[in-house]
């Protein structure tokens, strides 16, 4: 189960540990219902790519990822989406709770 809320920020956030960090590319295979393709590159580690679908929902919803190999994504990426990947990058903090905030 995935809860995800979205805000427009200034900065990344201070005084929070921070764990990992992601070089992403992501790539939309369809919308209605959500299909995605990610590559996603730890700092320092290992690159993984991943085959998710998304329900419908508002602010909880289920996310189901698959890890797919790389010649999968590549067929995924230029033979159906056909279109540039969105870069992101994504850093993760560890909570005084121990939750994990993700900033995208």
């Amino acid at each position: 189960m995935e809860i995800e809320r979205k805000w427009m920020v200034v900065g990344w956030p201070a005084g929070l540990e921070q764990t990992e960090v992601y070089k992403m590319d992501q790539g939309y295979i369809s919308v209605r219902p959500t299909v995605r393709i990610r590559e996603e590159a730890l700092a320092g580690g290992r690159t993984d790519y991943v085959l998710c679908f998304k329900s419908e929902g508002g602010l909880a919803r289920e996310e189901i990822e698959r890890s797919i190999d790389k010649e999968l994504f590549d067929d995924l990426e230029y033979k159906i989406i056909a279109k540039p990947l969105i870069p992101k990058l994504r850093r993760s903090y560890t909570l005084p709770d121990g939750s994990v905030l993700e900033v995208n």
